[in-house]
């Protein structure tokens, strides 16, 4: 009678875009399947298609809180094998290097994951529940930060664990601290430009920079002028005052009147000047002098016409 298979060789078994993945991984990195305790009846396998189902609810959260749950189990991984469409050249490159990276870090620095100096208190083999979270933990900061600062990362992580918690397990408990940890990585453990978060403080709101816009605009005169608008060359300029200045003017200035019109007869003080004047007198001793002119001319006074006429005038 045959050994029934498990679960993870019955999934193994299965043909399928997400199984030739996890079975193409198993060979091509086993420098980091072999930091696993027990390899046996395709647990290496199965953990590999735990890793990529993490990763996926990562990227792409089941709750509406947008919180990624854990989607490990032997009832949600079929799921993800179902999902054949999900495996694209984007998703296979990325897990590629998620992998690559991965391999590398144990390269760098194998007492990280192995524990051989002891550094590490409890559970001294790399625990499943490590080899999600590191997977999960790679590929959200491979970009942004150097293998250096990821090495550091993940020692922390494992002592933060161990810390914690006297049995690890890949469990709901312990993947939402771990979630936890690898969200507020930069808070925990510093941001690429050093900065680090207290989390037992509050957080406060950054407070605003004083914007340096204004200050230049008063103290360059030239920024001043440039934001005046410039009559266009092809528009004529007009050489006659604003319409307002015009109506200003006509308003303030007097209104020209023409010369005053004298008066042509003289007033009181004036006649009686120019009745004791020598010139007034000489014309009204020529105004009664006719009459003698006449008789002296010979004119015949003893008509009694002319006689008549030169005593009417001698009377005027």
């Amino acid at each position: 009678m045959g050994v029934q298979l498990t679960v993870a060789e019955r999934m193994r078994a299965r043909q399928g875009p997400w199984q030739e993945l996890a079975k193409l991984f198993v060979e091509d990195f086993p420098m980091i399947y072999n930091l696993m305790k027990d390899r046996a009846r395709a647990k290496d396998f199965q953990l590999t298609l735990s890793c990529f189902s993490q990763i996926l609810e990562v990227q792409h959260p089941t709750p509406a809180t947008g919180i990624p749950m854990l989607r490990t189990s032997h009832s949600l991984i079929p799921k993800m094998l179902n999902n054949t469409g999900a495996v694209d050249d984007a998703l296979k490159s990325h897990l590629a290097s998620v992998w690559t990276t991965f391999r590398d870090l144990i390269a760098l620095d194998p007492d990280t994951f192995t524990n051989a100096d002891r550094h590490l208190s409890g559970v001294q083999t790399f625990a499943p529940i490590e080899m999600v979270a590191v997977a999960v933990l790679i590929s959200m900061y491979s970009e942004t930060r150097n293998n250096e600062l990821l090495l550091g990362d993940i020692r922390a992580l494992r002592e933060a664990f161990r810390e914690h918690f006297k049995d690890l397990r890949l469990s709901a408990p312990m993947w939402k601290f771990a979630w936890d940890f690898i969200e507020n990585l930069e808070g925990i453990r510093g941001a690429v430009d050093g900065t680090t978060i207290d989390r037992n403080q509050p957080a406060e709101a950054p407070k605003p920079k004083p914007s340096t816009s204004r200050t230049k605009t008063l103290s360059s005169p030239t920024s001043a002028v440039s934001r005046k608008r410039v009559a266009p060359l092809d528009k004529p300029l007009s050489i006659l005052p604003p319409r307002d200045s015009i109506i200003a003017m006509e308003e303030t200035q007097p209104i020209p009147t023409g010369p005053k019109r004298q008066r042509t007869d003289p007033g009181p003080s004036n006649a009686q000047a120019q009745v004791n004047s020598p010139v007034y007198e000489q014309f009204a001793t020529a105004r009664n002098a006719p009459s003698e002119r006449v008789r002296t001319a010979g004119v015949p006074t003893d008509s009694p016409i002319m006689g008549n006429i030169f005593t009417d005038f001698g009377s005027q």
